[in-house]
């Protein structure tokens, strides 16, 4: 099964986004700030991050930049997700590895299309080192 983690810091969006995930077969971790999302991708090593960008205590760039540099977790797609939606913040998010920029309100369907060809496209390498 595969385990998404979503950061939010709005409650109701981040049950919102939990339960559209669940309903179709993920497990779901999540996180209120972008601090505790490099926590929890540590210890409980999602196969993808669903990050808002803007939230307290550590933002979405942050965060992104923290994961990417880490070798536990630079091979974690990261999704980033606001309603900001200028030039400047795509190139923000692809400048500091994201996999993806999602505009809100997204469409749930689109959404989940771009995250199963993110976690069709590879598998982990702490899962190849299991498996093998």
């Amino acid at each position: 099964m595969w385990k998404l983690l979503v950061v939010d810091d709005e409650p109701d969006m981040l049950e919102l986004i939990t339960q559209c995930f669940e309903r179709e077969g993920f497990e779901v971790v999540t996180a209120v700030n972008g601090l505790e999302a490099v926590q929890k991708a540590r210890e409980e090593r999602p196969h993808l991050v669903f990050l808002n960008l803007m939230m307290p205590v550590m933002d979405g760039f942050e965060a992104c930049r923290v994961l990417k540099a880490d070798e536990a977790t630079r091979e974690i797609p990261v999704f980033i997700f606001s309603g900001c939606a200028g030039q400047e913040y795509y190139t923000e998010a692809f400048k500091l590895g994201a996999w993806e920029y999602v505009v809100s309100p997204f469409s749930p369907r689109e959404v989940l299309k771009r995250i199963r060809y993110a976690l069709g496209e590879r598998t982990p390498e702490w899962e190849r080192e299991t498996t093998n």
